[in-house]
């Protein structure tokens, strides 16, 4: 993947954009897993009409995925609640 306008984005940012080789899904397993996730419970169950509908129903999953969904690695917690316990 390469953009002029991502790079300049990432230097400006001082982020670090990481490449992966290809075909090298376990290098990334996370978001990997992540995008499984999204396939599954989001993208299959809804017909997108647009970018813009799109946008919104990734956006919403995001939300659900972050506040709502348990996961089994942070102790059937929702990642927010995992954090704010972990706060405390």
């Amino acid at each position: 993947f390469t953009s002029v306008k991502f790079e300049h984005f990432c230097k400006v940012h001082s982020i670090y954009h990481e490449l992966i080789p290809t075909n090298s899904p376990n290098y990334n397993a996370h978001i990997e897993s992540f995008h499984s996730l999204l396939s599954k419970e989001c993208i299959a169950w809804n017909e997108i009409r647009n970018f813009t509908h799109g946008y919104l129903l990734i956006d919403e999953y995001i939300k659900f995925y972050n506040e709502e969904r348990i996961h089994g690695s942070l102790n059937y917690t929702s990642p927010n609640e995992f954090i704010r316990k972990s706060m405390n």
